[in-house]
């Protein structure tokens, strides 16, 4: 319960998405992102959606490297705040963003 008032299931709904990132000493590889739970509009819009999720987080892991920005703590909450901000203005909703970085 919340202010005395229930959350309805629909509201209780989450919105999964691990971006994964792998960084190697060759380079970092193209960010992989999972979604589970999440449909806004249908199947296309979904896909585009990821599409653009992924997008920015290259843009994100770009401009982080243009910065210097090396430590895993800062790269996972730059990529959860853009990334969940990014899927709220576009499906207003609120996603549970899982970044994770990996060292191979």
């Amino acid at each position: 319960m919340v202010g005395g008032q229930r959350i309805s299931k629909a509201k209780r709904r989450t919105f999964t998405m691990p971006a994964c990132v792998t960084v190697s000493a060759a380079g970092r590889v193209e960010p992989e992102v999972i979604a589970r739970g999440f449909a806004p509009e249908g199947a296309d819009a979904a896909d585009e959606l990821l599409d653009e999720v992924r997008a920015h987080a290259s843009t994100i892991l770009d401009r982080l490297d243009a910065d210097g920005v090396r430590e895993h703590k800062l790269l996972q909450s730059h990529l959860h705040d853009e990334l969940a901000e990014l899927v709220w203005n576009r499906a207003r909703k609120r996603p549970l963003v899982l970044p994770v970085v990996v060292d191979v």
